[in-house]
């Protein structure tokens, strides 16, 4: 099966991980392994950090064969969006998500996602073997071993989500083992938590300017409770880490709390401030992927080897460029009924959705054009890279992809508690009256704050909801082939 493919690269071919602000840039800003062997890798504590920076780099993967940026094409398969684009020809892939169209196991966005994210466990897996035997302080060793474990949970996550039926693969694998079979959901579900368990005691609770993007231990509490409330919605189940320690309801809200009470991180005053280069790292943001434009990419054939985040390439829009905007390819159009969905006098509608006839420079219609853009991940001059410095801007703008914000914690404890304190400290900054708990309320107030961030999809499936027909997207077809029968695919 596909294993092959990440075992044959014992190696660790990387991209870097980069800081989208100079804050991020010493820790961020590493020399590229560039395929070194493993063999003989591993010596010291700066090739352990090279090692790190491999595992983080595969969060930036949105091109690996084909374009799939993740965050997009789940707005597409909520329903939110429509594909757009230049063309019906135009990633025609992205199109199969919109909830009326069949994925196909031949879909490459699928195979995208199976590679981006077995790689990054084969490198997670890799570090957690041989870190042990690397000369290096054990403060060094200690961090790091929880840094690649939240690392490897955020992968799981992921695929568990996206395809359910999945190998589970906690060790570097020989050639032997190369046909893996799926596990029990579930079983993924405990590993995560038990990754995030152990990381949290062995993270910092915060991180200097210099180490913008590494992760706190905040980060694996709230990704501990995204996990528990995606398996208790979809299983009907609590975790259980691989010492016992069960994870429910009681568990993921005194995490949540822990979040909300160390004071570490506040909502900003400003909605719209929050997808401006300014504000990047911000205090609402408990984890962010991190781009750059310090690479000065050019090489359209590696799409891997970029720092640029192609969220923004991709939902700028078409042919147009002003002070404000810098054009794009014009992918991901919000639909009418996202844009009717904001309450009157919601803050948080001007600031996610551009409404195109408000536009006054000229601009290319884009494919299914519905009349709206995103506001959100756009390229703007801010954070275009400078024609003067080479490269190629499109492979190159700097916006931080956020997929965990503080909002997004409130409106988990809210969910998970049955109070709407917390919802409503997000509905006042969006400048709305306060409202009492309800299911509905909470479905609509995480629909609009986290509009076109990738988040509804997953938010509907747990929910029982989904807006397709399969919840699950089929196995890629490729790696059914090559399994040879090991790997099931998805009814």
């Amino acid at each position: 099966m596909m294993i092959k493919k990440y075992i044959l690269t014992g190696i660790l071919g990387v991209g870097l991980l980069m800081g989208a602000t100079s804050c991020g840039e010493d820790f961020l800003q590493r020399d590229a392994l560039d395929l070194r062997q493993s063999d003989t890798f591993y010596k010291n504590e700066t090739e352990a950090m090279e090692a790190l920076v491999a595992t983080y780099s595969v969060l930036q993967w949105q091109y690996v064969t084909n374009y799939g940026p993740l965050e997009l094409i789940l707005d597409i398969a909520s329903g939110d969006t429509r594909k757009g684009g230049g063309s019906a020809g135009d990633q025609p892939h992205m199109e199969e998500f919109e909830p009326q169209n069949v994925v196909q196991p031949t879909n490459v966005a699928l195979e995208v996602w199976w590679d981006k994210y077995y790689t990054g466990i084969q490198r997670a897996n890799q570090y957690l073997e041989r870190i042990d035997g690397v000369e290096a302080d054990e403060t060094f060793k200690t961090r790091t071993i929880g840094e690649v474990k939240f690392l490897r949970a955020y992968y799981y996550f992921d695929l568990v989500r996206l395809f359910g039926n999945i190998p589970l693969i906690t060790k570097t694998l020989g050639l032997d083992e190369m046909d893996q079979t799926q596990a029990d959901p579930k079983d993924v579900y405990n590993q995560i938590a038990t990754d995030l368990v152990e990381s949290i005691p062995a993270l910092p609770q915060a991180v200097s300017d210099s180490e913008m993007g590494r992760v706190t231990s905040y980060a694996a509490k709230a990704l501990l409770a995204k996990a528990y409330m995606h398996a208790n919605g979809v299983y009907g189940v609590n975790l259980t880490t691989a010492n016992g320690e069960v994870i429910d309801n009681g568990r993921a809200l005194q995490e949540l709390r822990d979040i909300i009470s160390s004071g570490a991180y506040a909502l900003l005053d400003d909605y719209s401030n929050l997808f401006r280069m300014d504000y990047q790292n911000s205090s609402e943001s408990l984890f962010s992927i991190q781009f750059s434009d310090l690479a000065e990419w050019g090489d359209w054939g590696y799409g891997v080897g970029t720092q640029g985040n192609f969220l923004v390439t991709m939902q700028g829009i078409r042919g147009h460029n002003s002070d404000e905007r810098v054009e794009g390819w014009g992918f991901n159009l919000p639909t009418e009924e996202l844009f009717n969905t904001f309450e009157p006098g919601d803050l948080r509608q001007q600031a996610s959705i551009v409404v195109a006839a408000d536009l006054e420079e000229s601009y290319d219609e884009s494919y299914q054009q519905t009349g709206y853009y995103t506001n959100k991940y756009t390229g703007r001059p801010e954070n275009r890279l400078d024609d003067s410095r080479g490269g190629d801007f499109n492979l190159n703008f700097r916006l931080n992809t956020q997929t965990i914000r503080y909002s997004d914690v409130l409106l988990m404890e809210s969910e998970l508690s049955g109070d709407a304190t917390n919802l409503n400290k997000v509905r006042e900054r969006a400048g709305l009256p306060a409202v009492g708990y309800s299911q509905a309320a909470i479905e609509h107030e995480r629909r609009v704050e986290l509009a076109l961030e990738g988040q509804r999809y997953f938010d509907l499936i747990r929910w029982g909801k989904g807006p397709r027909s399969k919840d699950l997207f089929p196995i890629p077809q490729n790696e059914i082939n090559l399994g040879g029968g090991t790997l099931v695919q998805n009814p």
